[in-house]
């Protein structure tokens, strides 16, 4: 969910970056599809997005336990997160939308 947003709604640039490229290497490599949505962005979207997924969903397992937030209050943890959830993706930093599922 995370990573079709993303795509959707083109949040990130170095990531749209990588997902234009992506859909252009699959493009030229199948000719002759012809996408039935019209659109190879549709088409491939699982398929530029999946790199992130995988790292998305290793994240997690490779990130220590985190404080409890106090009540009322943001977790403090969650920038330390953002920051390693950025690495694992390869970049500079992550600055998710309002209301964007990995800080939720």
């Amino acid at each position: 969910m995370i990573t079709t947003r993303w795509h959707g709604h083109s949040t990130h640039t170095t990531l749209a970056a990588r997902r234009q490229q992506r859909r252009r290497l699959l493009q030229a490599a199948n000719p002759g599809v012809r996408p039935v949505t019209g659109s190879w962005t549709l088409l491939a979207r699982d398929a530029v997005t999946h790199p992130e997924t995988i790292a998305l969903a290793r994240t997690p397992a490779t990130t220590g336990p985190f404080p409890r937030p106090c009540r009322g209050h943001p977790c403090p943890a969650v920038p330390t997160f953002l920051d390693h959830t950025a690495g694992a993706l390869g970049l500079p930093r992550l600055t998710p939308l309002s209301g964007d599922l990995l800080t939720t």
